[in-house]
């Protein structure tokens, strides 16, 4: 039993590495751009939209005394890290959300971790509380006829969040974001929208498939804790 528990979360680390190697394969490098697509800044490609890349309001916008119960959702670091738009415990008023209206947040549009654990990437998906960003996140509305929104999360994953994203030698523990105007300034590959199609289906097809492994990990995980209380009761002799 934990043998079949232990190859299945290899297993699921395999389908990491998949789609890791499915985008390097399909796109090359994209750094030195080794197969000479199209580039853009990422001004070019968000959406045209206002305040379609934004970072969070200082800090002195968002004061504790504000807080509210409930109301418009305040999204924070962990939301973008936790990939869940339901953590998190502050909210603000009709009269502060329409003040601050240049930091919403709507579905389909990235939110970007900026303290602490930085460049996780987090798209709000359809049905998702209003509010906006807090200081700690940016957020990204990206033009969709220029980038498919699950080539850009890899794009930024693979990427953005390394060599543009985030300042500070690799390893040193002095990581910062970078400035917006380095951020604004840095061009990268924009492939042809029926190529990017290929890739994010290929891509949802691997998200398949590993999620049929992690629901089979569950069942290894139950199946192996159960003979675990077994063995130690000596019902299995």
């Amino acid at each position: 039993a934990d043998d079949y528990r232990q190859k299945t979360k290899a297993l699921i680390e395999k389908y990491d590495e998949l789609t890791q190697s499915l985008f390097l394969d399909m796109f090359g490098d994209p750094v030195t751009n080794s197969k000479g697509w199209d580039k853009k800044t990422l001004v070019d490609i968000v959406s045209s939209e206002q305040y379609s890349l934004k970072r969070g309001p200082f800090g002195g916008s968002l004061k504790k005394e504000i807080f509210k119960e409930t109301g418009y959702k305040v999204y924070e670091q962990k939301n973008a890290i936790k990939k869940n738009v339901k953590v998190g415990k502050y909210f603000i008023d009709e009269i502060k959300y329409n003040e601050m209206k240049a930091f919403n947040v709507n579905p389909g549009d990235f939110i970007v971790s900026c303290s602490g654990t930085i460049g996780e990437i987090f798209q709000i998906p359809v049905g998702a509380p209003e509010g906006i960003i807090n200081q700690a996140l940016m957020k990204i509305k990206i033009n969709e006829e220029l980038l498919l929104p699950n080539f850009f999360e890899s794009l930024f994953t693979y990427y953005i969040k390394d060599n543009i994203f985030i300042s500070g030698s690799k390893g040193s523990g002095l990581k910062n974001v970078s400035s917006m105007k380095i951020i604004k300034a840095e061009r990268f590959i924009v492939p042809s929208i029926e190529y990017q199609k290929k890739y994010v289906d290929l891509k949802l097809n691997l998200k398949k498939q590993k999620a049929q492994a992690q629901d089979s990990l569950a069942g290894a995980e139950d199946l192996f804790n159960s003979l675990l209380q077994r063995a130690f009761k000596g019902e299995l002799v």
